[in-house]
């Protein structure tokens, strides 16, 4: 399944709503397969984000580590974001629907899943 790197961003967001609960072994097992193939999107989103902030639009906060973006740059910043934002990566793994009997996840959940949970 193709999804554009915002997607993916939102997948791995939900995910992060079962990082706490005990799940079933099975159930566990399919969202860590879901999180390994969407990591490298994920990472390499971060890796040009902070590239681009630091290399072109950033400027360091004094006494730290940090840059930020500064109000007059961020119209340019978010622009090229944006173009990152979306980009397509193919996603090659789902899961069925019914791995999460008895297990409360929220609407958010699958609305962000979309199509990588698969009825059957």
């Amino acid at each position: 399944m193709e999804k554009t790197v915002s997607q993916i961003l939102e997948i791995k967001n939900a995910l992060g709503e079962f990082t706490k609960k005990e799940l079933p072994s099975k159930l566990s097992y399919w969202l860590g397969r879901i999180e390994d193939e969407i990591n490298p999107s994920f990472n390499r989103f971060s890796k040009e984000n902070n590239k681009i902030i630091v290399e072109k639009y950033g400027v360091k906060v004094e006494g730290t580590e940090t840059f930020k973006v500064p109000v007059e740059k961020f119209k340019e910043y978010n622009d090229e974001v944006s173009i990152l934002l979306e980009q397509k990566e193919e996603i090659k793994i789902s899961i069925k629907l019914d791995l999460f009997d008895g297990v409360l996840a929220s609407k958010e959940f699958f609305i962000a899943m979309g199509d990588l949970v698969k009825p059957e």
